[in-house]
């Protein structure tokens, strides 16, 4: 896949986007497998997964998911959600109520280390700050080091941790000016 940094743009997400969102997914799960992550996404394919579906077709109608594009294909995807996740809204009890809860947040694998994942942290941070809405908040897999350590070197601090089912998850925050 080629990269042309000009032509990337993020843009809220369309109908005819989905499929080729949850085709991303699918890419990024076999890379998370490979790479021995499979507790961060699981193993059964986005695009053949009805629940899937289903969440990120509701996110499209509210007008949540956007979509990271080069050239017209999608390589990113990013949801910004006033709404805490279930299995989250224990842990984030005791902060602020003010927030954006990013979620859906992936680039493409061919294109890690290209600062796309950051270009998307700073997209929901623009969005937060035109919305006035001071935190911004997330989850990852808690034993997934690397993608912690990525958050932390971005500003977001970790504060508490959820669970749904035997997944373990660490929340993150970070403050928006």
């Amino acid at each position: 896949m080629d990269y042309q940094e000009p032509n990337v743009s993020t843009e809220q997400a369309h109908p005819e986007d989905l499929t080729d969102i949850l085709k991303l997914f699918d890419q990024v799960q076999a890379w998370l497998i490979a790479s021995g992550l499979a507790g961060q996404w699981g193993t059964e394919p986005f695009s053949e997964s009805e629940l899937q579906r289903e969440r990120f077709s509701g996110w499209l109608e509210h007008g949540l998911l956007y979509a990271l594009c080069n050239q017209d294909r999608v390589v990113g995807s990013l949801v910004i959600n006033p709404e805490i996740p279930s299995y989250a809204k224990q842990a984030c009890e005791q902060h602020p109520k003010q927030a954006l809860y990013l979620e859906a947040f992936a680039v493409h694998p061919n294109l890690r280390g290209k600062g796309l994942g950051g270009r998307l942290l700073e997209f929901a941070e623009r969005e937060a700050e035109r919305q006035n809405i001071g935190w911004l908040r997330l989850d990852c897999w808690a034993d997934n080091n690397r993608l912690k350590r990525y958050y932390l070197e971005r500003g977001y601090r970790e504060f508490a941790q959820c669970e749904l089912g035997t997944w373990r998850g660490a929340v993150f925050e970070k403050r928006i000016a």
